[in-house]
């Protein structure tokens, strides 16, 4: 070992030292301020990542918390500490703690594709309501079937309510596209739909720009990047119709999948339900293009903007450690990376059995 790496090992620089979690939760003041950072700064850590938890009093993203926030980088500077900041009040990021989908509740909000099950006989009586490209109350129509059912498996399906021999088998299959409902979590409004570029470009409106223009002379030197932590397609906040079964979706999601699969969707969507014969390649095309939008649409851009303002973007996914859940909540993890300048993972406690997830 050389002279100069063991000096690195033996008194790190900043850059090379642990930057916590700074959980900010409650009313934010100057002098606690400058104690926590003081603190961490004695403790030997190299610097800290500024990020909105519960308990918060100080309104999120408000003048006051941006004067707070410059106040931190400031002392920062001055301790010689790296500033990242967290994209997001408490978590998962994308959704400006409910300010995007206050924007446009109607467009921006996260949405599911949900399944209904009727009998033929229930389908007959409801037929006004069944009408397909209509919007109702609990959502717009996007596709009405019949099926046969047996043991989970679809062995017949047809579009559009048609009669069926009475059978204990004959079934009706509503999809449906439904806009998530308001969540305390996102302090009164709904979670983003992250498959819209529009929602993601206003969230970077809201949050990224809002710290450019109030920070943008420190991006690069003291503040080093942002972290955003989980975006996801699939937010388990998400509040749809009960007991129907749902998956993620986007309005714009059917066209973008039919250009790059080549085939159109919506006539096979009850397979992504049940099983029968050409569900495994629905699937498995549904989730890659799901994949594929969420990185164009949330991911690319977040990285590019960073990348014009001369700072990294760090993070993690959601459920990076779990193959079938990280399908569920973003397509896949691993392609998401490639947007990341510092691709991180979730390690809360001592959890060895992550060590899988860290190779």
């Amino acid at each position: 070992m050389n002279d100069s790496l063991k000096k690195i090992l033996s008194d790190p620089s900043g850059e090379y030292r642990s930057a916590p979690f700074w959980g900010w939760n409650d009313r934010i003041q100057h002098e606690e301020l400058d104690f926590q950072a003081e603190e961490m700064k004695a403790a030997g850590m190299g610097g800290f990542f500024i990020h909105s938890r519960e308990g918060l009093e100080t309104p999120y993203l408000s003048e006051e918390w941006m004067e707070n926030v410059e106040y931190s980088i400031d002392k920062a500077e001055k301790e010689g500490l790296e500033v990242w900041i967290y994209d997001e009040d408490k978590w998962p990021s994308g959704s400006a703690g409910g300010m995007v989908s206050c924007e446009n509740p109607r467009e921006y909000s996260a949405k599911g594709l949900t399944l209904e099950v009727i009998s033929p006989e229930e389908s007959e009586k409801q037929k006004d309501k069944l009408c397909e490209g209509k919007e109702y109350a609990d959502g717009k129509i996007l596709g009405v079937y019949t099926a046969q059912i047996i043991k989970n498996e679809i062995l017949k399906l047809n579009s559009g309510i048609v009669q069926m021999p009475e059978s204990e088998e004959s079934r009706v299959l509503i999809l449906r596209r439904e806009i998530s409902d308001i969540s305390e979590w996102y302090n009164g409004f709904a979670p983003t739909d992250n498959l819209n570029p529009e929602a993601v470009r206003t969230f970077i409106g809201l949050t990224h720009e809002r710290y450019r223009k109030r920070l943008g002379h420190q991006f690069g030197k003291t503040v080093k990047g942002f972290f955003t932590d989980e975006p996801n397609v699939c937010d388990f906040y998400s509040i749809f119709t009960k007991g129907r079964p749902w998956v993620t979706f986007s309005d714009g999601l059917p066209a973008y999948f039919e250009r790059k699969r080549g085939y159109c969707p919506v006539p096979l969507f009850p397979y992504l339900f049940y099983d029968g014969k050409g569900c495994e390649k629905l699937r498995h095309d549904y989730w890659r293009t799901v994949a594929e939008l969420f990185s164009e649409a949330y991911m690319k851009p977040l990285y590019e903007w960073c990348e014009q303002q001369g700072i990294e973007l760090t993070g993690h996914m959601l459920y990076e450690n779990d193959l079938g859940y990280q399908t569920r909540v973003c397509g896949a993890a691993m392609p998401q990376y490639k947007y990341l300048h510092r691709p991180g993972i979730d390690i809360l406690g001592e959890q060895t059995k992550e060590y899988l997830t860290v190779k």
